[in-house]
């Protein structure tokens, strides 16, 4: 569970990251609002996707739980 966490921190901070190495490279502005909205966009996908997987898993052992109780 933590290291689900973990990860999706890390996507979603990838943006910031990316705009700050953008501006210590000497890009302007806009293309570092571009790229860093790009990268947040693939980030936002890539943590859905995630959490899709996650709760579809949680479910799953939701349901065994009940099979498993009933005589």
């Amino acid at each position: 569970m933590f290291s689900s966490v973990i990860s999706y921190f890390a996507l979603v901070s990838s943006g910031l990251v990316c705009a700050i190495i953008l501006r210590y490279l000497g890009y302007n502005g806009t293309e570092i609002t571009f790229f860093s909205l790009a990268v947040e966009l693939i980030s936002l996908f890539l943590c859905y996707l995630l959490l899709k997987g996650f709760l579809k898993s949680e479910e799953d052992q939701d349901k065994s739980k009940g099979k498993e109780s009933k005589p």
